[in-house]
């Protein structure tokens, strides 16, 4: 069997909230799950004798989990999708889908859980946001079961994760995230441009910021009417690659505290000489016209819609976005290209944060399923080496690893 690549535990997605009905539909009134974290094995079901890591999981009798999912309107769910179809095949498992609106999920998501109303499986959760939901005990500690979850305890031992793991600790010293963790640090966004303008104005494509910043300057001149570089996400993805070349942290993967290796201390990332380098550089951006300042506060679709009319010639971007920017711009206008940048290097070379445990969306898992007699086959399902589902801008794949 081939050693794993990428274990994406669980659903990846950007947002967060669901209208779903309830809980596993074998839930129990008698918990099964020891407060020290183990699993009374006297009533469970389903779930597969002596599972090992890198064994394909398959439930001994019929697991069904209810689950809630982002639905993106540009590629809405359908009951159809064959996805369905083969986990219920090769996995016994079903799902009881309640499907939230892109733009609804966020708020539902909390209403949802402060309601009472958590399903069993709870997507789109960024490192950090599962905080807010500790205190009403609504959440599961996964970390009081990483015995029963032999895969991602192999991985997070094997590729050296504990600590990055252990980061996530709430106050009460346990994890309630279950984060994408990968074997390597990679990453799917940087910047998309206008290739066919950048040839025409003789512009190499950039692989330092340096030569970003002279890329615009010379867009500006040569299209005096037109801000080259207006960003999408509200501008909070693209901060992610740029802020480690000045050696700090923004964006989605912002965080407050930053170890100050000399002094031995952590510190309060917004005030320190890093941070304000990196804040001055995208500053000095939007003044010189570099930059469109709407980039923080516009949505996407009117990011996008610059870039495809020609109001801007430089955009964040990522792998799936990418593939839709480049047909939307040559559905419009046949004769224009796209491409993708490198991450522009810093004055130190190329800085990769450490993201192999990723800081963009897990999942959270009920606490009620401590009560279901199919605890232990839900644990075994989605933390499985063989066939791993995760949720990843309201799609959902399947990977086969054998």
């Amino acid at each position: 069997m081939k050693s794993w690549k990428n274990l994406l535990v669980g659903a990846a997605v950007i947002g967060a909230s669901v209208m779903l009905v309830g809980c596993s539909s074998n839930s129990k009134s008698t918990s099964d799950a020891k407060k020290d974290g183990s699993i009374n094995m006297s009533s469970q079901k389903g779930y597969m004798k002596d599972f090992k890591a890198d064994e394909t999981f398959k439930a001994t009798s019929a697991l069904n989990l209810s689950i809630m999912y982002r639905d993106s309107p540009n590629y809405p769910v359908k009951n159809s999708w064959m996805l369905w179809s083969e986990l219920e095949k090769n996995q016994n498992v079903t799902f009881k889908r309640t499907d939230i609106p892109l733009s609804d999920y966020p708020q539902k998501r909390s209403t949802l859980i402060a309601a009472g109303q958590t399903p069993d499986i709870v997507t789109a959760v960024a490192p950090g946001e599962e905080t807010q939901f500790v205190a009403g005990g609504q959440i599961l500690p996964i970390s009081d079961y990483l015995k029963y979850m032999p895969n991602l305890s192999a991985r997070l031992k094997e590729w050296k994760l504990t600590d990055l793991f252990n980061s996530h600790k709430q106050k009460d010293g346990k994890v309630y995230i279950l984060p994408q963790i990968g074997e390597v640090p990679t990453y799917d966004y940087t910047f998309a441009y206008r290739s066919d303008i950048f040839d025409k104005a003789g512009i190499k494509a950039p692989t330092t910021l340096a030569e970003f910043t002279k890329a615009l300057e010379t867009l500006k001149e040569k299209y005096p009417s037109v801000t080259p570089y207006s960003d999408r996400w509200q501008f909070n993805a693209i901060p992610n690659i740029v802020a480690p070349q000045f050696n700090t942290s923004a964006g989605w993967g912002y965080s407050n505290a930053t170890y100050n290796k000399g002094d031995n201390k952590f510190v309060f990332t917004g005030t320190t000489p890093e941070y304000k380098k990196f804040v001055s550089y995208y500053s000095n951006l939007v003044q010189n016209g570099l930059m469109d300042k709407e980039s923080l506060t516009q949505t996407d679709d009117k990011a996008t819609a610059k870039f495809i009319n020609g109001q801007s010639f430089v955009i964040g971007t990522n792998g799936s976005e990418y593939t839709t920017l480049q047909k939307n711009l040559q559905a419009k206008h046949p004769d224009e290209k796209v491409a993708m940048m490198t991450v522009p290097a810093g004055e130190d070379g190329l800085m990769v944060q450490d993201n192999r445990i990723a800081a963009v969306a897990g999942m959270m898992l009920s606490s009620k399923l401590k009560d279901s007699d199919h605890f232990l086959a839900t644990l075994q399902f989605i933390e499985c080496s063989s066939f791993l589902f995760f949720q990843y801008q309201s799609r959902f794949c399947l990977l086969d690893t054998r």
